[in-house]
């Protein structure tokens, strides 16, 4: 997901040649979209629980990478910036409070020092195979679409987790 904001700039500029002027615009729309989001998907965790909510940001990040991958003409920046802010904010808080949930709460901070180790470590593998599959590929659509072998993964992980229930 970090590697997707990374690169969503330069991929918008690079794909549909768009000016730094209207990457700002995009970017404050993805702000306005993201805020009210973060808070409408914690409730809907919540009120429909962590996974299933959860699993509905995962499709919704798909959703992302199939835009980056396929979607031309002069609205496709704007969708993919709305839909990214649909769910960038509200898949890290819902991972967060799901993590809060699974760790032992006499240990949260050593659990929390290895999150943040772990979080550094996907934060280099990420634009690694990015950058990997744009050389290869010679595509950064291709690229950004490669990405969703990170989220794959980690959902088919997460279904495998036993999660406490709300307090």
């Amino acid at each position: 997901m970090v590697t997707v904001i990374y690169f969503t700039a330069i991929f918008l500029k690079a794909t549909f040649g768009l000016s730094l002027q209207e990457i700002l615009i995009l970017s404050l729309l993805f702000q306005v979209i993201a805020i009210p989001s973060t808070i409408f998907f914690g409730w809907l965790g919540d009120h429909w629980g962590l996974r299933r909510t959860i699993y509905l940001t995962l499709t919704i990040w798909f959703l992302v990478l199939t835009l980056m991958g396929f979607a031309t003409g002069e609205y496709a920046p704007t969708a993919i910036s709305i839909t990214l802010g649909l769910v960038l904010g509200s898949t890290q808080s819902l991972m967060r409070s799901m993590y809060s949930r699974m760790i032992p709460p006499d240990q949260a901070a050593e659990y929390f020092g290895f999150h943040a180790l772990v979080g550094r470590a996907s934060s280099a593998l990420g634009p690694l195979l990015f950058g990997l599959v744009s050389v290869f590929a010679g595509s950064q659509r291709m690229a950004m679409m490669s990405l969703g072998l990170f989220l794959l993964t980690g959902a088919v992980l997460l279904s495998k987790v036993q999660i406490a229930k709300n307090p």
